[in-house]
């Protein structure tokens, strides 16, 4: 996670819908709460970094992660 604030770009996007999926299937008590930094870091990994992303590339960006995300999250089921 300090990868997405220190290289900046696409990576805070990233690192955020990543976040708001992870907390969500906690929330919801499909996941452990230990489990959230471990699917952001392996969304974060899996992210194909854009040093200056356009607005289309953020939301590919955003989309890409929420999948991702939600595929990671299966692991801790």
């Amino acid at each position: 996670m300090e990868l997405a604030i220190s290289k900046g770009g696409n990576l805070p996007c990233s690192m955020n819908a990543a976040n708001e999926i992870a907390v969500h299937h906690y929330l919801k008590g499909g996941m452990p709460f230990s489990a959230i930094p471990k699917v952001i870091e392996n969304v974060l990994s899996g992210t194909k970094f854009v040093a200056e992303p356009t607005l289309e590339e953020i939301f590919d960006t955003d989309m890409l992660a929420r999948e991702q995300a939600n595929i990671e999250k299966r692991k801790y089921n």
